[in-house]
This record gives structure tokens, C-alpha cells and sequence, in this order.
């Protein structure tokens, strides 16, 4: 492994967000107030079920549950809102 991959974890609660998992993005980029994100970072070359188990690691420690909701790992994401960098790309979540 070499380097640090960095992914965001999009989810959207399906009382407020009636959207599917795909459509996740498209509406976090129109900024819809349903759809909340958490970013990080991994080192490079880890496996996806890896990634995926601590997108949701997170979403646990963040008081998101699978049961309800629908979610997205992305990879990589280089269009923020307002072009505020991947520090403040889920700012307000």
C-alpha cells in the first residue's frame, strides 16, 4: 500500500430522502438537506469490503444505522460545493 485514497460516505434517511442509493450524489452536489456526508481516508490498496466496513464504522459513530437509510461509498470525489476543498465538503452534516 502507498498513499492515502480518500472516500465519502453519503447517506440519506429514507423519511426525508426518497431518492435511491445511486441518486445520492447528484442530490448532496444540489446541496438536499437530506443527504449528509463523511469523508475520510484509507491507505491505498485497501481492500473495497474494508473500505465499505469503515464507511460504516463511521456512520455508526455518527448515529446513522443502516435500517432506514440509503448510502453511497464514494472514491475520490474532486467537485466540492461552494469549491471549499475536502475539508469543508461535508460541512453542515
Amino acid at each position: 500500500m502507498n498513499g492515502i485514497k480518500r472516500y465519502s460516505v453519503l447517506i440519506g434517511d429514507v423519511d426525508n430522502f426518497h431518492g435511491g442509493c445511486d441518486e445520492l450524489p447528484e442530490a448532496y452536489l444540489n446541496r438536499d438537506p437530506a443527504v449528509h456526508c463523511i469523508d475520510f481516508q484509507v491507505p491505498a490498496g485497501l481492500p473495497a469490503d474494508l473500505v465499505t466496513l469503515i464507511a460504516r464504522g463511521l456512520m455508526w459513530d455518527s448515529d446513522w444505522t443502516a435500517q432506514g437509510t440509503v448510502s453511497t461509498v464514494l472514491e475520490d470525489l474532486t467537485e466540492y460545493p461552494n469549491d471549499d476543498g475536502p475539508e469543508n465538503y461535508c460541512a453542515g452534516t
